[in-house]
């Protein structure tokens, strides 16, 4: 597996990061932030192979691209608008396909005018068995769990080789569903010394991380939804982490893992 980080930022929009948007094996988007599209026509990766979308939730931090998207997919991709058209299914939690889809109607996008559809599926909060998909011959299981987040926010497992927390505070649940899963994607919005707004925010710190991967058998945690740091604060932002799990890094905008 093949994972693309196409913004990586959790305070906004900033000269080093863009919001959140990140892309496994250039066939499944997980979040959608403002820039996503414009990083992967830089990067030259094409928007058609996309064939799922799975959201986290409806901040807009996490969403807004998906407009963009969206009218890429309907307007400028086809040559042909008699023909009808689907978009890829975009996930959201249980309860949040109304919301998502009063966004779009907001927007007045033409999307019936050129047979265009937007296919939006809601994720159960309770479930039994993870969701299969079959991309270009590939199987993939994706599993799900809802965050300490508002509004509704899941976390999601691949293949049970990576994990993506989503927004969240610390939460006991992951240990069981993170466990033994070798790569962690997980949200790491404030440093240490802000721990207590962080929670109060139903946000991480890297401790918060690091403590979680020491339980879980994790084999790597890449950290995500963060400030703007320099080179010399990612350094003091990882310290007391990489006392607890010393695999443990930051995410920049374009960076590229492979899942082995």
């Amino acid at each position: 597996m093949k994972v693309r980080f196409l913004g990586t930022s959790g305070f906004g929009v900033t000269t080093r990061r863009n919001l959140p948007s990140l892309l496994i094996d250039d066939c499944i988007l997980v979040d959608c932030g403002e820039g996503t599209l414009k990083t992967m026509k830089e990067m030259n990766i094409p928007i058609l192979p996309v064939k799922a979308v799975f959201l986290t939730h409806l901040h807009a931090d996490h969403m807004l691209g998906l407009i963009s998207l969206l009218w890429d997919l309907a307007l400028y991709t086809r040559d042909d608008f008699t023909i009808p058209c689907t978009s890829p299914p975009i996930f959201v939690p249980e309860g949040m396909g109304p919301n998502l889809d009063q966004i779009l109607r907001s927007t007045f996008s033409p999307f019936q005018r050129v047979n265009f559809s937007v296919d939006i599926r809601e994720l159960p909060g309770v479930h039994t068995e993870p969701l299969s998909l079959n991309i270009q011959n590939i199987s993939y299981s994706v599993d799900w769990i809802q965050t300490t987040h508002t509004p509704k926010c899941f976390a999601y497992k691949f293949n049970k080789r990576v994990g993506i927390s989503g927004d969240t505070g610390p939460i006991d649940q992951f240990k069981a569903f993170f466990q033994d899963i070798p790569y962690l994607i997980h949200e790491s919005t404030f440093p240490d010394t802000h721990a207590t707004l962080a929670h109060q925010l139903n946000h991480c710190t890297p401790l918060d991380v690091a403590n979680l991967a020491s339980e879980i058998s994790c084999r790597r945690v890449i950290l995500n939804h963060l400030p703007d740091l320099s080179e010399e604060e990612e350094v003091s932002f990882l310290e007391e982490a990489k006392k607890v799990f010393p695999e443990i890094s930051v995410a920049h905008d374009r960076d590229v893992f492979e899942i082995m």
